[in-house]
């Protein structure tokens, strides 16, 4: 009988163990299915706010769109020199903050007005990666302002790109250059 209890005693512990591992198991599938969850759906429960001041921090905005639900996170959106450019993204816990945010029309911060709106994302072109090495990337070849003051805009962007084709066949072939404004409201 001794072997018996023996045997069972052993038994026991493992068997413990066993339902302790199919709970953390279990727990870390719901983890890993309610992540999977909110980040296929952060792009619908996100809103684009403008008419941020632009001497706020990120906390300032999530503190004041807490109050239409779970703030996930808060980006404030900066320019090439780092400053504020007094727009950003707040992505919400769930459809429900994101509607609240949406119907409040009245969403202040520090007395300046906030323009709240649907987010809206475009998928960017991807390059393979064994296409990395012949990709250059020029910033700040030119500006809104020197657009606007050219006569002919598409000339302008013409001329710049065949400009820059010129400087880069120095150091090998070139495929194509392409300018691409860096503000989405640029009219190129």
């Amino acid at each position: 009988w001794g072997r018996v209890f023996e045997a069972g005693a052993s038994q026991i512990p493992d068997e413990a163990a066993d339902a302790k591992r199919r709970r953390l198991e279990k727990k870390a599938e719901k983890r890993a299915s309610k992540r999977a969850h909110e980040a296929a759906n952060a792009g619908n429960w996100s809103v684009y706010v403008s008419g941020i001041p632009k001497d706020l921090s990120y906390t300032a905005v999530h503190s004041l769109f807490s109050k239409a639900g779970e703030v996930r996170r808060v980006k404030l959106y900066k320019d090439s020199s780092g400053n504020q450019k007094g727009d950003g993204l707040v992505t919400f816990g769930s459809e429900a903050a994101v509607r609240a945010a949406l119907e409040r029309d009245d969403w202040q911060l520090f007395g300046e007005m906030l323009t709240v709106q649907p987010a809206t994302f475009t998928e960017k072109p991807t390059v393979a990666r064994e296409e990395w090495a012949r990709i250059v990337v020029l910033c700040g070849l030119f500006s809104q302002e020197e657009i606007a003051e050219a006569e002919d805009r598409k000339e302008f962007v013409n001329s710049l790109e065949e400009e820059v084709w010129r400087e880069c066949a120095k150091f090998g072939s070139v495929e194509r250059v392409q300018c691409f404004p860096v503000d989405g409201a640029c009219p190129l």
